[in-house]
Parts: C-alpha cells; sequence; structure tokens
C-alpha cells in the first residue's frame, strides 16, 4: 500500500509540474491518462512525444540547455 501512495504522490507531482510549467495542458494530461492510466509511464510518453526526450529529468536538462543557448545567442547581439 505504501508504494501505491509513493507512486500517486510522484505521479501528482509530475503531472502538476507539466502543467504548471506550460510543458502540457490539464486536458491533454487528463486525455492521455484516462486512455494509458495514471501512471508515470504515460507521463513520459508525453514527454517523449512531443520533446523527444525520455523523462522528466532529460525535459529539465533540455530546456535548461535553451535557455543557456538563448541566453548566450542574446549577448551576441
Amino acid at each position: 500500500m505504501e508504494d501505491l501512495n509513493k507512486h500517486d504522490k510522484e505521479f501528482n507531482e509530475m503531472f502538476i509540474y507539466l502543467t504548471d510549467n506550460k510543458y502540457f495542458t490539464e486536458e491533454e494530461l487528463i486525455l492521455v491518462t484516462n486512455i494509458n492510466g495514471n501512471t508515470l509511464q504515460s507521463l513520459n510518453d508525453c514527454i517523449y512525444s512531443r520533446y523527444g526526450v525520455r523523462d522528466l529529468e532529460s525535459l529539465k536538462e533540455l530546456k535548461q540547455a535553451e535557455a543557456q543557448e538563448h541566453k548566450f545567442l542574446s549577448s551576441k547581439r
């Protein structure tokens, strides 16, 4: 039972992170998780489909690298 609660907490935290940071709308994630289940894998599949990376940590790294590149290019102007 404790593992299930941990899973639910991780799922909810990731869902909220993805919507709060505008990676997905709440409606998009609800649709996918209604079809594929409320699993971390379903959320990771969404990340892969849209951004081409496998998980939330990779998405954060990608976005950080993009921000650094944008900052670098802006400073060259």
